[in-house]
C-alpha cells in the first residue's frame, strides 16, 4: 500500500570584468555585464569560465555597465562575512540601474535579496516572476567522468553529511547492493581531498541510482554531478524546485521524504528501465547544464523573469521577511550559541588538564 501510495505521489571590485578580457562575439540585442559587489575568487571566477566556454554565443558580453541589457551580480556569502547582503544592496549599480539588475543566488537558506537566478529558493517562497530554479554553477568535483559501460557494484548509493532528516533516515537503511555512509569532508575547495574526491566519482560510475536527498538547502550538488554521470538521480527533497529545462519525469526518480524507507523497493522495481533513465540524464546534462552551454542556460532563464522588476511586489519582499528572520536567527543567535559552548567545553577541558598536570607533578 505504501508502494502504491509512492507511485501515485509520481570583476567590479577586482572581478568586473574588463574590455581586455570580452571574447570577440556578434553584435547581439541582448549584453551581459558580469561582476559581483565583493571581493571574493569565487563563485564569480567559475561564472566567468562557463562564460569563456560558451559555444552557442547567442549572448554578448560587455565591460560597460552602461552598455548591458542585464547587469548579473555573481555572490556566495559562503566566502565573506556580510552574511545579510548589504554591500550587494547599497552597491552603486544596483542603485543607478535597478531595472536591469539580477544576481545569482546558490545560499541554502535563500531569500529574495534581487531578482535572478536561485539554486535552492524552497518551493513555497518560490515565485517565477522574479526567480529562476538553476544548478549550481560551481563544480566542486572535477573527477566526475561519463562510463556508459562499466561494472556496476551497486544498485543505489549515497555518502555524504548527515545534516537533514532524510539523510539521516537514508544512513538506516539496509541492502546488499547499496553502498550507504556518513561522510563529514568539506568538499569545496580542498586540494588535500583529492582522494575522497576520486573515491566519490568512483562512487557514482559503480551505481546504476544515486540517491540525492536535501541536505541544509533544497537542492544538492549531487543532482547535476549524477546526471554528468550519467547516472540516474534519486531525488528527496519535498520542497525542491526543479530548473526549467529537462524533462525531469522521464529520468529522475522523485521519493517523498516521508517515504525514504521505501527506496530499496522502488529501485528494484525501477532497475528494469535504468539504462534508458541513465541514456536522458546525460543527455539532459549535455543539453542544459554542461560547461559549454549552461551560460547560455543561465542568462536564458533571466530573460523568462518579468521585465520591470525594480519594485518588485511589496508581498514578495514582505513574504520573504520569513526566510529572511530564519536566517538572521540561525546567523546572529543560535551559531553564537554553540560558539560559547564549544568555548565553556574547550574551557572546562583545558581545567581538568591542568588539574591532571598538577596532580601529576
Amino acid at each position: 500500500m505504501a508502494l502504491l501510495s509512492y507511485i501515485l505521489f509520481k570583476t567590479y571590485n577586482h572581478h568586473t570584468i574588463s574590455n581586455m578580457d570580452i571574447p570577440k562575439f556578434e553584435q547581439h540585442a541582448t549584453k551581459v555585464f558580469i561582476t559581483s559587489a565583493y571581493g571574493d575568487p569565487e563563485p564569480i571566477s567559475s561564472f566567468l569560465k562557463i562564460a569563456a566556454q560558451d559555444k552557442i554565443q547567442q549572448y554578448q558580453i560587455v565591460g560597460d555597465p552602461e552598455e548591458a541589457t542585464i547587469i548579473l551580480f555573481i555572490e556566495n556569502s559562503r566566502y565573506h562575512s556580510d552574511y545579510f547582503y548589504r554591500k550587494l544592496k547599497n552597491n552603486s549599480l544596483v542603485k543607478k540601474y535597478p531595472e536591469k539588475v539580477y544576481m545569482y543566488n546558490p545560499h541554502d537558506k535563500p531569500w529574495l535579496v534581487l531578482p535572478g537566478l536561485y539554486a535552492s529558493m524552497p518551493k513555497q517562497f518560490f515565485n517565477k516572476a522574479f526567480m529562476a530554479a538553476v544548478p549550481y554553477i560551481e563544480s566542486i568535483n572535477p573527477y566526475i567522468t561519463y562510463q556508459k559501460f562499466t561494472e556496476f557494484k551497486y544498485l543505489f548509493s549515497f555518502l555524504g553529511s548527515p545534516n537533514s532528516p532524510p539523510r539521516r533516515k537514508i544512513l538506516q537503511l539496509h541492502h546488499d547492493q547499496a553502498f550507504l555512509k556518513p561522510s563529514l569532508n568539506n568538499m569545496f575547495g580542498s586540494a588535500d581531498l583529492k582522494d575522497v574526491k576520486l573515491q566519490y566519482a568512483e562512487l557514482l560510475s559503480s551505481s546504476k541510482f544515486v540517491l540525492c536527498p536535501r541536505g541544509a538547502g533544497t537542492s544538492s550538488f549531487r543532482i547535476f554531478e549524477t546526471m554528468q554521470a550519467g547516472r540516474v538521480p534519486v531525488i528527496i527533497s519535498d520542497n525542491w524546485v526543479a530548473p526549467n529545462g529537462p524533462a525531469w519525469e522521464s529520468f529522475a526518480i522523485f521519493v517523498p521524504e516521508s517515504d525514504v524507507e521505501l527506496i530499496p523497493e522502488i529501485l528494484k522495481a525501477e532497475e528494469v528501465v535504468w539504462e534508458i533513465k541513465s541514456q536522458k540524464s546525460r543527455e539532459a546534462w549535455e543539453t542544459f547544464f554542461a560547461p559549454d552551454v549552461i551560460f547560455n542556460y543561465m542568462i536564458s532563464n533571466l530573460l523568462m523573469l518579468e521585465k520591470s522588476h525594480a519594485n518588485s511586489d511589496l508581498l514578495i519582499h514582505v513574504f520573504h521577511t520569513i526566510p529572511y528572520l530564519k536566517y538572521v536567527f540561525r546567523a546572529l543567535c543560535i551559531q553564537n550559541v554553540k560558539r560559547i559552548l564549544k568555548h565553556t567545553k574547550d574551557l572546562i577541558l583545558n581545567r581538568k588538564q591542568v588539574t591532571k598536570l598538577k596532580e601529576l607533578a
